[in-house]
């Protein structure tokens, strides 16, 4: 079964640098699943990384 991880990203500007910024999320991966105002909510398939260890997305896995 496939998981998925979230993120919202604030985005203040109009235009160009939303495309910008929401262009650079869909290269790394993340799709984009809503828009609220200033706020743009993505999803990208959920990674598996050992504890301790730094995705591909510069995330790292805090689990204890």
């Amino acid at each position: 079964m496939n998981q998925f991880e979230y993120t919202c990203v604030f985005i203040w500007g109009a235009g160009e640098k939303t495309t910008r910024i929401l262009n650079e999320y869909g290269r790394e991966g993340w799709e984009l699943v809503a828009v609220t105002w200033v706020w743009e909510i993505s999803k990208g398939q959920k990674e598996r990384v050992r504890k301790g260890e730094v995705s591909k997305n510069g995330r790292r896995d805090i689990r204890r």
